[in-house]
């Protein structure tokens, strides 16, 4: 059974999450994932005070609707499905870095917003909607494919 993760309490603002990442979680049990901390503006939490969390982790993230900004920014390796849209900076180096997405694969289904891909380096990104300003800005390599609506 993959590792699922299931939003039981909407956040006031935006969660920082950035420890839902394969390589973070891949040796972890379910009980050290439900302890890792995420930001709730500039409190940290553990993960189990927003999410639900059975199964066991398998190295693929699938999201069951959208997604904000920064989703798998320099990721080395997995696969992140997105089944609705995605904020800006999707598969992006974060601020002031020089090296995106290093490999694997994020697949959105909807749309996706600015500077998806920014200093991307290897890797696939495919947009089943439309793409914002910028994408592939300071690209090295890899391959997004926009399919447009």
């Amino acid at each position: 059974m993959a590792l699922k993760l299931k939003l039981h309490t909407k956040p006031e603002v935006p969660l920082e999450a950035d420890c839902i990442c394969p390589d973070r979680m891949q040796s972890l049990s379910t009980t050290e994932i439900k302890e890792l901390v995420v930001f709730h503006g500039n409190h940290q939490v553990p993960l189990k005070d927003f999410f639900e969390c059975d199964g066991n982790f398998d190295g693929e993230i699938i999201i069951e609707g959208d997604a904000s900004d920064w989703v798998g920014p320099e990721m080395f390796g997995g696969s992140i499905t997105i089944k609705g849209n995605a904020g800006h900076m999707v598969g992006s180096g974060y601020r002031g870095s020089t090296i995106g997405m290093q490999g694997g694969e994020i697949i959105v289904h909807g749309n996706v917003k600015n500077e998806t891909g920014h200093v991307m380096r290897r890797g696939l990104i495919v947009v089943g909607g439309n793409a914002g300003d910028f994408t592939g800005v300071n690209m090295v390599a890899g391959t997004i494919i926009v399919l447009g609506k």
